[in-house]
């Protein structure tokens, strides 16, 4: 299963309602990541047996955060160059339209802090680049109940990937697309629910790597003043299409994950810098002990709109 930081830039303080112009917003700050997880590329290069539960490790990183649009005087089009909500050190260029039922955005992005090993089924690895390219096209806020419809697709290039010239079947550059169903609902004037419903299915050009797998989200949002809080569960299922050739099992996935943050604009006085703190845990448990993963995240930016 895939584990992202999304959560972490879906949980800036709201941006200002944009008018014409350039405008932007920067934010800075510290995520302190505890992981667990064999196949992630900055986790332990040294494991003791294929067969064993990952081992936990703990790093700290320095986060930057950007959002800068424009739009021209009574345009319906926004431009923007931004970091997607959810794509950890990426960032995107689109273009965002206002239409009479909603609104649709089309951009275009690149991660660039991917890592896997070259090979994870052996006890000492190296880890090599792994770079992603995507789209994503969306219609939302459509209706009473802000219905949005989200599809994103990505390609996957794994520089040295040695597992996969070894056994075809667990190649691991190929593609993932992403089918997104959201609402949001104004339960009060100060809080805002949004369940979300996905499918996702990884084509990777090894037959063991690809995946079907389907996630179900609920958000809670609650803003008063300079004050904001907001807090999420999912849970989520993959089923992989054929058997792993070293662990003669086929893959299956099941995750949770839940988080929370508070945010507060107008920090000591100062109308346009804000402040947000954070915790993100998610788990994942596999029927191969060796693809288990867990992680807490805990972070903190300062951030300054223009």
């Amino acid at each position: 299963m895939r584990i992202v930081l999304a959560f972490l830039f879906c949980a800036v303080v709201a941006l200002p309602a944009w008018g014409a112009g350039f405008t932007g917003r920067v934010d800075g700050g510290v995520l302190a990541v505890t992981k667990a997880d064999n196949l992630w590329g900055r986790g332990k290069n040294h494991i003791d047996s294929i067969h064993a539960k990952p081992k936990t490790v703990t790093h700290l990183y320095p986060i930057a955060l950007i959002d800068l649009r424009y739009r021209a005087e009574g345009s319906a089009n926004e431009f923007f160059l931004s970091t997607p909500p959810d794509e950890a050190g990426s960032v995107a260029l689109g273009l965002k339209r206002t239409l009479g039922f909603g609104t649709a955005t089309g951009a275009l992005f690149y991660q660039f802090a991917g890592r896997v090993w070259e090979n994870p089924y052996v006890t000492d690895r190296e880890d090599t680049d792994n770079r992603i390219y995507g789209v994503r096209l969306g219609i939302e806020d459509m209706g009473p109940a802000r219905i949005g419809i989200t599809y994103r697709a990505t390609l996957n290039d794994v520089d040295r990937d040695l597992i996969g010239d070894l056994s075809p079947d667990l190649e691991r550059d190929g593609s993932t697309h992403r089918l997104t169903l959201s609402g949001k609902i104004g339960a009060s004037r100060e809080i805002t629910v949004t369940p979300s419903v996905s499918y996702e299915r990884g084509a990777a050009d090894g037959e063991s790597n690809r995946y079907h797998s389907g996630e179900a989200r609920l958000s809670v949002g609650w803003r008063k003043g300079d004050l904001s809080l907001s807090g999420r569960v999912s849970g989520s299922y993959a089923g992989y299409d054929a058997v792993h050739p070293i662990y003669d099992q086929t893959r299956k996935e099941w995750g949770y994950g839940a988080g929370v943050t508070a945010s507060a604009s107008n920090v000591a006085g100062l109308r346009n810098v804000s402040a947000t703190l954070g915790v993100i845990w998610e788990q994942t448990l596999a029927n191969i002990d060796f693809f288990g993963t867990r992680s807490t995240l805990a972070f903190g930016t300062i951030g300054y709109s223009f």
